[in-house]
């Protein structure tokens, strides 16, 4: 239904397209939505999955463009907006009591 980018120039960042994902279990993997969010020299893509707030780096070959088709078939697919809520927190230090040299550990940032 939905064809693969043609050319690698054609990806923008900002721009929503199908990008696949894949849990470890899972003995295949799922094409969900996906901003591009950078663009690497490398042939991969950084995306965001606006629906779960995941981010994985990609095969620009991998990306499937969301044909006119689809649209017409399931209009729901442009019509929602991401589901996922995308934030930060400002003015968060990493605790000197847990670490002595200001940094985040493992447990913390995993």
């Amino acid at each position: 239904r939905c064809e693969g980018v043609k050319d690698n120039m054609e990806v923008r960042c900002g721009n929503v397209y199908l990008a696949p994902y894949k849990e470890k279990e899972d003995d295949y993997h799922f094409y969900y939505r996906a901003r591009v969010n950078s663009i690497t020299v490398a042939g991969t893509v950084n995306v965001f999955f606006i629906d779960y707030g995941n981010v994985v780096s990609v095969p620009i070959a991998s990306l499937r463009v969301i044909s006119v088709s689809m649209i017409r078939e399931f209009p729901e697919i442009v019509k929602i907006p991401g589901l996922a809520l995308e934030c930060s927190l400002a003015s968060i230090q990493p605790s000197k009591i847990r670490n002595s040299k200001g940094l985040w550990d493992e447990e913390v940032v995993n």
